[in-house]
């Protein structure tokens, strides 16, 4: 009765492992270092449950192969729940310790980790785990239920830190934990107490399997809420660059030309209308897009800035690279920025704004910069359009790409904002 059970559970968890991985690699879209997490999670389970299936087919066999084989799998069973804890551990504080007050404990859970390891590879040749006899028949030994001594430990640190630290987590997050954390325990000690059903591989599995429905719950709804938000964000990029004073300056030009020269307003007027649409496609644009694209939407809006000041602006560009990605209406509000308060700002209101890309090894580097009066970095300018812009372009580009925006001015010699994207 008890080898058909636990045949039942053992087979039932390898195949919820597989789709567990297969869920993760093709589900629903979730941060990159909690679909490695679970996928390194899930592997590790697959592996669990495998041994102990192996060991279940195998006891009773004879050869000296088999004894062998029976020997690594039951060695594995009982090395991974420490593995386990530990990549628990990794990702409780990948979570709720950015700034790594609480990373000394992943060298406690190593140190943990290598007790247990050594614990297990003496009992391999004393015995006092387990005991595998002439006919290749596992028998627990006095000293079985130390071999839960280490994992419990890290079990329980983790658990304290979790409650410590509880605020650094979602609900659905802290739900997640708390299954993990007391599920597998049960099962160890029922396990302790019912000798032959092995509880704990299956439910590990659960625990783990409930724990990733509840994280990618939590991770969906952050998900569409930062994608409502990141909406938000472009629309006020937008509003503040399409301002009144700009749409009539440009108008203005436009009509100016249309006296002067007709040919040259015709192809002002389509520039115009493009940089508009630039604008408003922006707005439905999730993703990321080529860098050329959001390059030219920026060339545009400074040929019409051209248009309006003549020979007060000048534009010089330095482009080394073009093939990575850029989120989108993040290049030209910070031309806008260069040419409202690097020129216009300066005393002699004219000067030259330079857009560079470079290709820095782990990063791309997109700079803009003018050589205008410059300001204190520690104090934005004084408007409410370039402090939403900044801020927005900041915070888009730590959602969307990992990126970083940087900013290096010097009163009187100028400012260079440098976008920083870091490769795949």
């Amino acid at each position: 009765m008890h080898q058909v059970l636990n045949f039942s559970m053992d087979f039932s968890g390898i195949i919820l492992c597989l789709l567990g991985l297969m869920q993760v690699h093709v589900g629903v879209k979730m941060e990159r270092r909690t679909a490695q997490y679970f996928s390194q999670f899930f592997l590790l389970l697959l592996l669990f449950a495998l041994s102990n299936l192996g060991g279940q087919l195998m006891r009773g066999q004879s050869g000296p192969f088999i004894r062998a084989a029976l020997y690594l799998t039951n060695y594995l069973e009982f090395a991974l729940p420490a593995l386990l804890a530990y990549l628990v551990s990794v990702y409780l504080l990948t979570l709720m310790d950015s700034e790594r007050k609480y990373h000394a404990i992943l060298l406690v859970d190593r140190f943990m980790i290598f007790v247990h390891i050594t614990l297990l590879t003496l009992s391999q040749f004393n015995g006092m785990y387990y005991v595998i006899d002439p006919n290749n028949i596992y028998h627990r030994n006095s000293l079985y239920p130390v071999s839960y001594l280490m994992v419990a430990v890290m079990i329980v640190i983790d658990l304290y830190l979790m409650v410590a630290e509880r605020s650094k987590l979602t609900g659905r997050e802290r739900i997640a934990f708390w299954i993990y954390f007391l599920v597998p325990p049960v099962a160890m000690a029922l396990q302790l107490r019912y000798y032959g059903i092995n509880f704990v591989v299956y439910s590990t599995i659960i625990a783990a399997l409930t724990m990733y429905v509840f994280i990618l719950s939590s991770q969906t709804e952050r998900y569409i809420r930062q994608q409502e938000e990141n909406i938000q964000l472009k629309m006020d990029i937008m509003l503040s660059q399409i301002q009144p004073h700009f749409l009539y300056n440009s108008l203005t030009v436009i009509q100016y030309l249309c006296r002067i020269d007709p040919p040259l307003a015709e192809k002002t007027i389509k520039k115009f209308a493009k940089y508009l649409r630039g604008n408003m496609d922006s707005i439905v644009q999730e993703r990321p897009i080529p860098f050329e694209k959001e390059l030219q939407h920026t060339k545009i809006y400074l040929e019409l800035e051209q248009l309006r000041f003549q020979e007060a602006l000048q534009v010089a560009y330095d482009i080394q690279c073009t093939d990575f990605t850029i989120p989108t209406l993040t290049l030209q509000p910070l031309a806008e920025n260069a040419v409202r308060h690097g020129i216009r700002g300066s005393i002699q209101e004219r000067g030259t704004v330079t857009i560079s890309s470079r290709d820095c090894g782990d990063h791309y580097a997109v700079s803009v910069s003018d050589d205008g009066s410059g300001f204190d970095p520690e104090i934005m300018p004084n408007d409410g359009r370039s402090h939403i812009g900044l801020s927005n372009v900041r915070v888009r580009l730590e959602r969307l790409a990992n990126g970083k925006l940087v900013i290096d001015s010097k009163l009187g010699q100028g400012t260079t904002v440098t976008i920083l994207l870091p490769k795949p």
